[in-house]
């Protein structure tokens, strides 16, 4: 359930009408961890909109008025509306379907439902995040240089509270998300969960004053167990239409609670666009021109 509001991936779906055509940005990534697990994520940035895609779900932020909207392709159907609302509205889908975990889970799985049920509802409730719990973040400067995709990289090490948890390579040569408000883009991430760790990390100034004027074309993760790494695998200004960032028009509006009912709790919103094989040469790239 908290996957909800992490980061979110999307597979391409991409619809071409004879609306305008504007300039803007399409980023590709794909990410591994120490498992073997594979996934790739496209953007799309262009004038304070941004819109995520993979292979089950789409989702837009149009940061000017504030509005998410919600693609699910398989079900033809979309939700839209602000980003405070899908919050609020997602607690009360998850506080019904919890509810009826609960009420059918065997009896010595009740306890241990309760105690997640009353500990996530905590978190989803919570809109204000105390200084005091905000993570303290320094970014140092390795020293180190290399080239990814072509452009030139300086490697920087995120220390997070005295810990380093994530090295990142950064140009200074392309900046897609200049296109956006990065003040808009912490407010709305903030509105959808104040409390998402590696969120607070990278609207840090330190990491804003990398990205607002650049772009990490890779990053290592660190975690007890794994670590996770994603790399940029190509960025490029092009022309698309107005057009991708809405629902299409002959899809139905659907609620929230019918989203959760898509996806039970414990499953991932936005589930990445996932492949196993390592040799595959299909990473869902746009047909763009």
């Amino acid at each position: 359930m908290i996957l909800i509001f992490r980061a979110i991936s999307f597979v391409l779906l991409i619809v071409f009408s004879t609306s305008r055509v504007f300039a803007g940005w399409v980023i590709m990534e794909k990410t591994t961890d120490s498992f073997g697990n594979k996934s790739v994520k496209t953007t799309f940035i262009q004038n304070n909109k941004i819109r995520f895609e993979g292979a089950t779900s789409i989702a837009i932020l149009n940061l000017q008025n504030k509005r998410l909207t919600m693609i699910f392709p398989q079900y033809r159907t979309y939700w839209e509306g602000a980003a405070e609302a899908f919050r609020n509205n997602t607690l009360k889908a998850y506080d019904a379907q919890m509810k009826i975990m609960i009420t059918n889970a065997p009896k010595q799985d009740k306890e241990i439902y309760q105690k997640l049920y009353k500990e996530i509802k905590k978190q989803l409730k919570d809109t204000i995040v105390a200084d005091s719990l905000l993570p303290v973040v320094h970014i140092d400067k390795t020293g180190k240089h290399d080239s990814i995709i072509g452009y030139p990289v300086d490697e920087y090490r995120v220390i997070v509270n005295d810990s380093t948890k994530e090295y990142i390579w950064v140009t200074h040569k392309v900046s897609p998300y200049n296109e956006v408000d990065f003040q808009k883009m912490v407010d709305f991430s903030n509105s959808l969960n104040p409390f998402d760790r590696k969120s607070r990390i990278t609207q840090s100034k330190a990491y804003a004053d990398l990205i607002v004027n650049g772009m990490v074309l890779k990053s290592v993760e660190s975690h007890k167990a794994y670590k996770v790494v994603t790399q940029v695998t190509q960025v490029r200004k092009v022309d698309f239409n107005d057009d991708i960032f809405n629902p299409p028009v002959d899809y139905r509006k659907t609620s929230v609670m019918e989203i959760m009912q898509m996806n039970p709790v414990g499953d991932n919103l936005f589930p990445e666009n996932k492949n196993s094989d390592e040799d595959s040469q299909d990473e869902g790239f746009p047909n763009l021109k």
